[in-house]
């Protein structure tokens, strides 16, 4: 044990003893000799430390009080939590990523809960909010009896406040002893689940007296992946209806009068999926913060890459679902260019490109300057990752018609094929693994919005991306 080592190298003590209780039954016990020596005992609800230890002098007060709190540093954060229960949790984690049913997922959760040695019984309640009741939704035991099938059967009414309503609704963890039957026959502990709509649910365990148990720390970690499952598993239902139906959409928009339909229904979905998402981001990041596990860790930052994935997504359907409101002001054509490629700096610079910009100094544009940069950072993207060979480069050069300011952006790289170059505004098309396909269909409605446009030519031998800007009266 770690915090023996750590507490005799500290204070020059041999530890001879160290019993640590919760609630009466033994979180801790080590035991090296029989010596007496000197004792220090000292109760803090619910923990009792209790230290025997020889030395040649007895520790002073502000020593004393230096163990105690290095002791109740480590029931907050126990080894054996941080380090077996979390590589527990990688075989759930692994699952929810998978998107495995929620089903198979929870009883792989109350599986793992059975594998620490104290607990017998484990099960969770799903909370109808409406009726105030809770029904039982799975159970698992070492020693399942015949009518384990009756538990999702089970059902417990709230009426009143009790020890359960406090739990559900005042986010405690309570030793109950309301729920006490064939289910859970021991010592019965209970957490609240929570998602973004509030207590979802209660994890129960069941355990024998006097058992080495870490039940609050259990009980959070194991309650906020349940949750963690509940968010993803609901959020990946909504996100694959989604699809669908965008996808229907897409394949449909252009025989469909209607497209108005589309972009509402469009928002709508996005709306709904944005607040499960950031729910899950942040479970994902609490837990992150409680883990030392590196392949847990691992996992983790696969789900939070994932959501992240997911709310670009959600920010750019937003985006082409809604109508424009424009901001317009006086643009300088060549700065705006320039602040485009300094964002972009490090990623140029990385594929070694050359960037050559021929624009004249006096040119302006009435636009809105966040759009219009975002129609530039867009098109420069796509032509840095275009970039395959060695001599990598973009040019950028403006020409002046009776009614046009022209932008052209020419690249050398790898070129559109022809096949795709009709698809390239088409919404959601994209060849790109991570690619939403929404990026130049946005750049055209900017562009459109501004009384412009933007067209496409391409080959094997590069691109070139025209943007025409209305030329306009601009007051000084």
């Amino acid at each position: 044990m770690k915090v023996i080592t750590l507490i005799e190298q500290l204070f020059g003590i041999k530890v001879n003893k160290l019993d640590i209780l919760f609630n009466d039954a033994k979180l801790y016990s080590f035991h090296k000799s029989d010596d007496k020596g000197y004792s220090l005992e000292h109760s803090n609800t619910p923990y009792l430390f209790k230290l025997s230890y020889n030395s040649h002098k007895e520790l002073d007060d502000s020593q004393k009080d230096l163990i105690l709190d290095l002791l109740e540093t480590y029931i907050e954060f126990p080894n054996n939590l941080n380090s077996p229960n979390l590589l527990k949790c990688i075989d759930t984690l692994d699952s929810i990523i998978q998107k495995e049913n929620l089903e198979v997922i929870l009883k792989k959760i109350l599986n793992q809960l059975l594998t620490n040695n104290y607990i017998e019984c484990a099960g969770i309640y799903f909370l109808n909010a409406k009726l105030l009741q809770l029904r039982g939704l799975i159970y698992n035991a070492k020693k399942m009896n015949e009518n384990f099938y009756l538990f999702k059967k089970e059902i417990i009414k709230i009426k009143e406040r009790n020890e359960l309503s406090d739990i559900l609704f005042f986010e405690q963890i309570k030793r109950v002893s309301l729920i006490k039957n064939i289910f859970f026959p021991f010592d019965n502990y209970a957490i609240g689940i929570y998602t973004s709509k509030g207590p979802v649910g209660l994890l129960v365990i069941s355990i024998k007296p006097s058992q080495e148990i870490f039940i609050e720390n259990i009980l959070t970690l194991y309650s906020k992946i349940i949750a963690l499952a509940f968010e993803f598993t609901s959020t990946l239902k909504k996100y694959q209806f989604a699809v669908e139906d965008l996808n229907f959409f897409k394949e449909n928009m252009y025989k469909n009068s209607n497209l108005i339909n589309m972009g509402k229904l469009t928002a709508t979905i996005a709306h709904e999926l944005k607040n499960p998402l950031v729910s899950i981001g942040g479970f994902t990041n609490r837990l992150i913060k409680i883990t030392t596990d590196e392949p847990s860790l691992r996992y983790l930052n696969i789900i939070k890459n994932e959501v992240e994935r997911m709310e670009v997504l959600i920010k750019d359907l937003l985006f082409y679902s809604k109508n424009l409101q424009l901001i317009r002001e006086k643009v300088s054509l060549l700065n705006i260019v320039e602040e485009a490629i300094s964002i972009l700096f490090e990623k140029i610079n990385y594929n070694d490109i050359d960037v050559d910009i021929k624009i004249k100094k006096d040119i302006y544009l009435l636009v809105d300057r966040n759009k219009i940069l975002q129609v530039l950072l867009n098109i420069f993207n796509n032509s840095i990752d275009a970039m395959k060979g060695l001599d990598n480069k973009i040019e950028i050069t403006s020409r002046l018609t009776n009614n046009y300011i022209i932008l052209e952006i020419i690249d050398n790289g790898v070129g559109i094929p022809k096949e795709n170059l009709s698809k390239i505004f088409t919404p959601f098309f994209t060849t790109k693994d991570n690619g939403s396909g929404l990026g130049l269909p946005i750049c055209k409605k900017i562009m459109e919005a501004h009384k412009g446009d933007i067209k496409i030519f391409s080959d094997k031998n590069g691109t070139k991306i025209d943007l025409y800007f209305i030329r306009e009266v601009i007051n000084e």
